[in-house]
């Protein structure tokens, strides 16, 4: 292998384990379960910065994703959403959640899904697909209400030969509602 060949083996093991860790927060119970947690459909809207590891022009991003009950008995939520830059990259994703509530008002989250990738030319991430996946900690007000803040990493995942990968902070919002 011409240079990096141990990299990439490097990147997919670290990969791997950070797949591996998901998967086991997704399936460990609650450590403080709520006795009248429900969770129904929100839409949620977030806004913050995406290329926080970089300077990034135009590096605003303004976001939306609904998501639908939570699916027994992992209490997966599944979630689809679209997010634009000021610069002009956009991200349209599908995702699933798993929530793990610290008490009966504060909730920590967990997410990961595929998406499609348009880039702009500051923010050029080396595929269409990319993957999001991150962590939100949010305060549930009367109502249902929440509000939090959120971090996620995009990147391919190593499907193509470029993979430089960015992460967001977000302010959100989520407003339950009926269908």
């Amino acid at each position: 292998m011409e240079g990096g060949g141990s990299k990439d083996y490097c990147c997919k093991r670290i990969y791997i384990r950070h797949a591996l860790a998901v998967l086991m927060l997704l399936l460990v119970g609650d450590l403080f379960a709520d006795s009248n947690e429900r969770v129904d459909w929100s839409l949620n809207l977030n806004a913050g910065l995406v290329g926080v590891n970089s300077s990034v022009d135009g590096a605003r991003r303004y976001g939306f994703d609904v998501r639908g009950p939570a699916l027994s008995p992992l209490k997966l939520q599944w979630g689809a959403g679209f997010a634009r830059s000021e610069n002009g990259a956009s991200f349209t994703y599908v995702d699933l959640r798993r929530d793990f509530w610290l008490s009966s008002d504060w909730v920590t989250s967990v997410y990961f899904g595929p998406g499609l990738f348009e880039e702009s030319r500051e923010l050029k991430l080396g595929s269409k697909l990319e993957f999001r996946s991150g962590l939100g900690l949010e305060y549930r007000f009367t109502g249902q209400y929440r509000a939090g803040l959120a971090v996620y990493h995009l990147s391919n995942g190593g499907v193509a030969d470029r993979n430089p990968g960015t992460e967001a902070i977000l302010l959100t919002i989520g407003l339950p509602f009926s269908p």
